[in-house]
């Protein structure tokens, strides 16, 4: 257990010291505005980039997590949606915000620390590229359409549909991601002064990021009742990483390693960011509170994802 604390302890102290410092008064929500762009347009990147780069892309790529992952990701977010829309009756930018956090991780600022230490950096990467990518084609791309769509904007569909693309496609993360396996496959190499500068951007992201995540939970006004914010975060990080595990198990998947990350990676909370587009389409309320209830509860789902993987695969790295 206390390997288990080891990880996933420092993390949170992280997140708990950017909270407090905000709260009394040492820096604003106007500055960690700045830290968190810092992270999302430079520090984040620099890493992203620094560690797909150095793969071989072509031996490393699983591609049965692509099939697998992708497709429960798909088939949870549209299952989200529609039950949301049919059954409760729910409006369509409810629903598809419903749809996303059911699927959306923070991968690159919660998941991406842990999974590291567990089967080191040059591996997690290319789990982190890989749902980045999920994340935002088959979860942030149809929100964003269907919450145009629904606030009116139903002509020009193919032009929305082409902006929607282009804000993601334009995204640094994203750039730094497609640029890495560029490098990869082509067996390009960075000059020297380049990767040491890339290198100290790449050290400060998870700290950053983390110390960002505590510092933002002051400016999100938690009105929704905990009851209100159960069932969400019960899909997101119970039966999304349950899901996970059980199409690996089916699918005859028996790698440990594949297995335990996809099962990590979807019991993370959701990303800041699905709080930001509720704010943007009039559900700021429901997600801000959502995503409180998924972040704390999160230490307890990581912690018991971690415990499960070394009970009965040992970790890959000693920790």
């Amino acid at each position: 257990m206390l390997a288990i604390l080891n990880i996933t302890l420092p993390l949170f102290l992280l997140i708990g010291v950017g909270y407090s410092a905000t709260k009394l008064g040492f820096l604003s929500l106007e500055h960690n505005r700045g830290l968190g762009s810092f992270v999302l347009n430079f520090a984040f990147p620099a890493l992203v980039f620094n560690a797909i780069s150095r793969l071989d892309m072509r031996s490393e790529f699983i591609y049965e997590y692509v099939l697998i992952y992708g497709g429960i990701t798909v088939a949870l977010y549209w299952a989200g949606f529609l039950i949301s829309l049919k059954v409760l009756r729910k409006k369509t930018v409810h629903s598809a915000l419903n749809g996303l956090g059911l699927i959306f991780c923070n991968t690159a600022f919660l998941g991406y620390p842990v999974l590291a230490q567990v089967i080191g950096y040059e591996k997690a990467a290319i789990f982190l590229s890989m749902n980045l990518l999920f994340e935002n084609l088959l979860g942030v791309l149809p929100t964003i359409l269907l919450c145009e769509l629904s606030a009116g904007k139903k002509k020009n569909l193919f032009k929305l549909f082409l902006t929607a693309l282009q804000k993601i496609f334009t995204s640094p993360p994203i750039v730094a991601i497609i640029s890495g396996l560029i490098f990869s496959l082509l067996g390009l190499g960075v000059a020297e002064p380049i990767h040491k500068t890339l290198t100290m951007l790449s050290i400060a992201a998870a700290p950053v990021a983390l110390f960002a995540i505590g510092a933002n939970l002051n400016g999100i006004h938690f009105r929704s009742s905990i009851k209100s914010a159960i069932p969400i975060t019960l899909g997101k990080i119970v039966l999304f990483p349950s899901l996970v595990f059980l199409g690996f198990t089916l699918f005859g998947v028996d790698d440990p390693i594949t297995v335990m990350s996809g099962v990590l990676l979807a019991s993370t909370p959701a990303a800041t960011l699905y709080a930001l587009i509720g704010i943007q389409y009039g559900e700021g309320t429901a997600t801000s509170g959502n995503l409180i209830v998924m972040t704390l509860s999160s230490f307890i789902s990581l912690s018991l994802v971690l415990a499960l993987w070394d009970h009965f695969y040992g970790f890959p790295i000693p920790v």
